[in-house]
């Protein structure tokens, strides 16, 4: 039994990640989520967004999307490549210093 949704409704839902989403309960979506693939969750998302009654199970969607998206993210310290080569430039110099040369 589908939760929240019309058997006839439920019926019409094509993607089993979808239909998947209905049948466990909000509580267990996290961890179901987290095994599939980011293709498959995109699938599903297209198929949700036709299906009524699936607020909840977009944004978990989304949420695991965007959690996904954060842990590949590298981490960006410059703001634009002109101040990391200002950056590295001064550094150079420091280590010059610190070794006692003016080069590194």
């Amino acid at each position: 039994m589908p939760y929240g949704l019309k058997d006839e409704d439920f019926a019409k839902i094509q993607n089993k990640i979808a239909k998947k989403l209905y049948e466990i309960p909000s509580l267990d979506r996290a961890a179901f989520l987290v095994e599939c693939t980011e293709q498959e969750l995109r699938e599903a998302m297209s198929e949700l967004r036709k299906t009524p009654k699936s607020k909840g199970k977009i944004e978990a969607v989304e949420r695991e999307l965007r959690n996904r998206g954060n842990k590949n993210k590298k981490t960006k310290f410059f703001p634009n490549d002109l101040e990391e080569k200002r950056f590295a430039g001064e550094w150079t110099k420091v280590c010059g210093r610190i070794r006692g040369n003016e080069r590194c």
